[in-house]
């Protein structure tokens, strides 16, 4: 917003520049025109009072026209200071103008480089926020890369909780099956020593004599 604001500002400086300048240009022309009024007036007033002596020395009916001619003479010469005086506003303007297209300028020229200077930053901030989004895209990379991890562990952990109930059950079948071999040996022990006892018996009986 502060940039589009500054470029606003700009275009609205550049079209007042140009209105100064084309109202100096207005007001140099008219300067002109003015100075050649003046002159013909200066021309006119001279020839008017050549014509008074010239009237004055042929002939005394000339009082009259003398007369005319001299407030002729003197509504020219008011006309000339007013003139005159038109002249200097339009100088005093004139140099009003240029001060003030000479500060716009400088305003202008300003508005330039401190544009260039915010180009310059956005510039920078725009390929920090690039550095950002690519490191982002790094880091959404390698999470996604951890959740297949993760469920990949998950997976093997499952399977190897899976192993391990089987291998559980194999050693609780293992485990009965000891137990009954246990008893078939303490009975096959218990029936072997039983026998034994007989066959002592019965070797004894052979031993002993008859009656």
């Amino acid at each position: 917003m502060k940039l589009r604001g500054r470029g606003e500002n700009e275009i609205k400086l550049d079209r007042e520049l140009k209105t100064a300048r084309l109202d100096l240009e207005s007001k140099n022309i008219e300067i002109k025109n003015k100075q050649s009024t003046l002159q013909k007036l200066q021309e006119e007033c001279s020839r008017l009072e050549a014509n008074l002596k010239e009237q004055k020395i042929s002939n005394e009916r000339a009082i009259k026209d003398n007369d005319l001619l001299n407030g002729r003479i003197l509504k020219t010469q008011q006309e000339n200071e007013q003139q005159m005086i038109q002249v200097n506003i339009l100088t005093n303007e004139n140099h009003e103008k240029s001060s003030e297209l000479r500060l716009k300028e400088e305003e202008i020229n300003a508005l330039r480089q401190e544009n260039m200077k915010l180009a310059k930053l956005r510039e920078t901030i725009q390929r920090k926020l690039r550095g950002v989004e690519d490191h982002k895209a790094e880091i959404e990379q390698d999470k996604e890369t951890l959740k297949s991890n993760i469920i990949g562990l998950e997976r093997e952990l499952e399977a190897m909780k899976k192993n391990a109930e089987i291998d559980r059950k194999k050693i609780d079948e293992l485990t009965r099956e000891k137990e009954l071999l246990n008893k078939k040996m303490l009975k096959t022990a218990a029936d072997t020593t039983k026998q034994q006892d007989i066959v002592k018996l019965h070797e004894q009986s052979k031993k002993e004599p008859r009656t």
